[in-house]
């Protein structure tokens, strides 16, 4: 799981990172040690994460860097960030 797909996923939501630390009723400080790489979520936050934002679990969690499927949640297709 990446921290650059929670930061899209956020984008795609159009959430702010203080928005998903209210939503998960978590500190907005644990978001960001989330989005900088210091440490990851647990999987439930990121399953609640993926409902929160609509985009797929699978997609969020998928080996980085790129897409070698081609997967892309909606809003995120090539060419569209």
């Amino acid at each position: 799981m990446g921290r650059r797909r929670l930061r899209k996923s956020l984008r795609v939501a159009k959430m702010t990172a203080g928005d998903m630390a209210e939503y998960l009723g978590i500190a907005r400080e644990t978001i960001s040690t989330w989005l900088n790489g210091k440490h990851k979520p647990s999987r439930s936050n990121v399953k609640l994460w993926a409902l929160r934002t609509g985009v797929p679990y699978a997609w969020i969690v998928e080996q980085e860097p790129g897409d070698p499927n081609g997967v892309h949640p909606p809003g995120l297709e090539p060419g569209t960030h």
